[in-house]
């Protein structure tokens, strides 16, 4: 239902209550007169010297009013909504019978006069005050009517009449009065539930702007403004200083110091903006230590919020925890006159629940960014393999084709004039086209190792290995798997693919780069983890220096080895010294469950 529709509901059912009501008191008042009937003949009955004729006359009336009294009743039953005329017509049909019943029972004698202080009442109840005062005069006046009738003197008449009108008026009033405050009351509480319901409103459509900022929007900054605007309009109502001044979101800077700084700000002068907290202290540091809400009824007392100058016109401020999760990234603090202290207070929840869907912005940001940053990572490796099996294929095999191409050029001339040196060319020729086939294959198998399809690990490894020493006798490769292991079965294959590719990487650095006599392969299990180990006695190298000065030098190197191992779930180790060797470590998890 939309929210125009939603108020004309409310509206109409508003103009439906009073009616409502109104019958509800009817159908009371008809049980009271039919009660009230009763007891009229009976006393009517109950008096003396009352002749025959009289007491068929009060029976009369007293039948009369029960019949008009049960049709009130039907009506009230069948048409409540349209009974607006039943008040007046049974509030004169009350005030003329109780008149003429009291004629019939000794006029200005009688002791029913007492019956006009419930009927006056009565009516004040239905019409107000004025309607008591006019039911007050109506029994003065027959009050002074039945007296000159009975042959009072008219100064006598007129004596009685003006006090028992006084203590008429003096009902009247005073019924008159307890309604009056009554349907104030009423009003009042109608006119709260009605800002209730609006700002009910205000607050689902400003949730359901914010979740629909957060749900289209990569930009956490611009996120977190609006964010931060839609929360301060959250915070506003109809009251006469429900209107905060302003409002900013703390987060926590990188470096190795605990520091705050203003990411977005609403109506905060430009210095402020620029603001960064440091050391945390004071109620915002409260609130990140308890990860709870902190009311501050002033903050210039406070050590950390007195540095805004927003807090010399607005003192009063909440500071609110921005937590998503079991993390936290720092705080919201909203500003505003003294008068808003009691408004942060009754609004506490629904800060809570914006400062909740800030924090929620701030953890999708950096996921995002994390996923982002992984992706370009991802996509540089491969780009950067790429470029190394580019530069391979060019420093190996195309420079041997070209040599190749240019040696059968040379025999083919050499045919014709020294045959034996050409038959020399063509066998070097061919051990060179043997070497280029077996180069690759070498790369081709990197690329993609069957064996580790189908027989696992360790036979890749192995199958890997032997292709090296029957390409060059040094360095020595050896291999050495822990027998007892079962980490074949419990390591996922993308895992296995990844610790390959490192293992290739760092033996190919060792045959490139080492000049080592020997290089030890390593495979074993421990506490869960496959790890995977590379071993060389060559030259060695200084590690900072080498990963300082790595964007420079453009290749894959350590850098490939460190990304494929985080992407296997793992960790890598380099570890060397110059002229002592190097041992490469990788660490990745195993399949509990396999």
């Amino acid at each position: 239902m939309s929210a125009s529709a939603s108020n004309a509901a409310t509206v109409a059912a508003s103009r439906r209550e009073p009616i409502a009501r109104t019958a509800r008191r009817e159908r009371l008042f008809t049980l009271i007169r039919f009660g009230a009937l009763a007891l009229l003949g009976v006393l009517g009955t109950l008096m003396p010297d009352q002749p025959g004729d009289v007491l068929a006359s009060l029976w009369t009336i007293v039948a009369l009013g029960a019949l008009l009294n049960s049709a009130f009743w039907l009506f009230l039953r069948v048409q409540a909504a349209s009974a607006r005329w039943i008040p007046s017509l049974a509030s004169a049909i009350d005030m003329v019978g109780l008149v003429t019943f009291i004629s019939l029972t000794g006029g200005p004698r009688s002791s029913l006069w007492l019956f006009a202080f419930v009927v006056i009442a009565a009516v004040a109840l239905r019409h107000g005050t004025l309607g008591g005062v006019v039911a007050a005069v109506f029994f003065s006046l027959a009050s002074i009517s039945l007296s000159l009738f009975a042959g009072l003197r008219p100064l006598d008449a007129l004596y009685g009449a003006a006090v028992t009108g006084l203590a008429y008026a003096g009902v009247a009033l005073t019924v008159g009065w307890l309604i009056r405050e009554e349907r104030a009351a009423v009003r009042s509480e109608h006119e709260q539930t009605q800002l209730d319901l609006q700002r009910g409103q205000a607050d689902v459509k400003t949730f359901v702007q914010m979740a629909d900022t957060l749900s289209r929007n990569t930009n956490y900054q611009e996120t977190l403004q609006q964010m931060l605007e839609l929360s301060i309009r959250g915070l506003r109502s109809r009251g006469r200083h429900d209107d905060p001044a302003a409002g900013l979101i703390l987060l926590f800077a990188t470096g190795p110091v605990e520091t705050l700084y203003v990411a977005v700000a609403s109506d905060l002068p430009p210095e402020d903006a620029q603001a960064r907290l440091s050391p945390i202290s004071g109620a915002v540091k409260t609130a990140l230590d308890d990860v709870e809400a902190q009311f501050v009824t002033d903050a210039r007392k406070d050590p950390l919020l007195c540095q805004f100058r927003m807090t010399a016109t607005a003192p009063a401020a909440v500071v609110m925890p921005l937590r998503a999760g079991l993390a936290l990234y720092g705080a919201a603090v909203f500003f505003g006159r003294p008068e808003m202290f009691d408004v942060f207070g009754l609004r506490a929840e629904l800060i809570d629940v914006y400062t909740g869907q800030a924090a929620v912005a701030v953890q999708n940001a950096q996921l995002y960014e994390q996923v982002r940053q992984e992706r370009d990572r991802f996509i540089d490796s491969e780009e950067k393999t790429r470029h190394e099996l580019a530069r391979d294929l060019h420093d190996g095999p195309v420079n041997q084709v070209a040599s190749l191409t240019m040696g059968i050029d040379f025999a083919r001339r050499l045919m014709d004039r020294d045959l034996e040196r050409a038959k020399e060319e063509l066998d070097g020729m061919h051990r060179l086209a043997a070497k280029i086939a077996r180069d690759m294959r070498l790369t081709m198998y990197r690329l993609r190792p069957l064996a580790l399809e189908q027989a696992g690990l360790t036979q890749a490894l192995e199958q890997y290995l032997a292709r090296l020493r029957a390409e060059r006798a040094e360095p020595e490769f050896v291999l050495s798997v822990d027998k007892s292991a079962t980490f074949e079965a419990r390591l996922p294959a993308n895992a296995a693919m990844m610790v390959f590719d490192i293992m290739t990487e760092a033996v190919n650095n060792a045959v490139k780069h080492a000049n080592a006599g020997q290089v030890q392969v390593e495979l074993r299990e421990a506490g869960g983890y496959l790890v995977a180990s590379t071993r060389d006695d060559g030259r060695g190298f200084d590690v900072a220096k080498v990963t300082a000065g790595y964007a420079d030098r453009g290749s894959l190197g350590l850098l490939n080895i460190r990304e494929r191992a985080e992407l296997a779930h793992g960790d890598a180790v380099i570890e060397s010294t110059p002229g002592q060797g190097t041992i490469i470590t990788v660490r990745v998890p195993l399949d509990p469950a396999a």
